[in-house]
């Protein structure tokens, strides 16, 4: 099941290290995580654990001789941002994915990846950017834990601004399908936080605005609270 923590902190890795540095640092303040992960095609650059970068620890994890790192107390999800996802699916629920999303746009076969996250019981949740038309969420909703809007048109690193596009996309996926819940990916902050929230979002990926600050874990509880408090005033009854 999807966890009811609305913010997600989010890691682009460099190394099986570095991942375990960053968990560390929001590990008692998160009880999820979002990993992205870059292949380096579908991405203008490759992250851990694709595009020679570190493998041979990639390997120890699907393998299960090791875990990802804090996997005892974090759930994870894994943002692919990969061409052909469905050919390593089945490696990340070995590795431990809680939740996989999948962008769109980077695959053919979503019917395939939709029975193989059922196969291994985890979710699946669709990614789309700001331009995506949403008629081609429809034939999904009905499957996907949640939709992530992403922030921006670039995707594959952080740091970049929110474009105010998403926002009408947003408003457009939560007046066709208000039981949905979406997501944000990109741009978040506690400056955007508030128009997003008002035009229906309630889940955020969030990596600079967190990982950026002095302290990265009483970060993610300061957004936490933010967020819970104006989604109960923006949506007393809940959305």
């Amino acid at each position: 099941m999807t966890s009811t923590a609305h913010i997600i902190p989010a890691i682009i890795p460099r190394s099986y290290e570095h991942l375990a540095e960053e968990m560390a640092k929001v590990s008692r303040a998160a009880s999820r995580v979002q990993i992205d992960i870059l292949d380096g095609i579908y991405t203008p650059k490759a992250s851990w654990p694709y595009g020679g970068v570190d493998r041979e620890s990639f390997d120890k994890v699907v393998s299960q001789e090791n875990g990802l790192p804090e996997w005892e107390q974090i759930d994870v999800e894994i943002d692919l941002m990969v061409a052909r996802p469905e050919t390593c699916i089945e490696e990340w629920a070995h590795a431990g994915a809680s939740t996989v999303i999948v962008h769109l746009e980077s695959t053919e076969v979503l019917p395939e990846i939709i029975t193989l996250c059922a196969r291994f019981e985890i979710e699946f949740a669709l990614a789309i950017k700001p331009l995506t038309d949403i008629d081609r969420l429809a034939p999904y909703v009905e499957q996907i834990a949640f939709v992530q809007c992403m922030g921006n048109q670039e995707v594959g690193r952080h740091g970049v601004p929110l474009d105010v596009r998403t926002l009408d996309t947003i408003r457009m996926i939560h007046t066709r399908w208000p039981a949905l819940t979406i997501g944000v990916d990109i741009g978040v902050s506690e400056k955007t936080i508030p128009s997003l929230i008002d035009a229906g979002a309630t889940r955020f990926a969030i990596g600079s605005a967190v990982f950026s600050a002095t302290n990265p874990g009483e970060q993610v509880t300061s957004l936490e609270s933010l967020v819970q408090s104006l989604i109960h005033t923006a949506h007393p009854a809940g959305i």
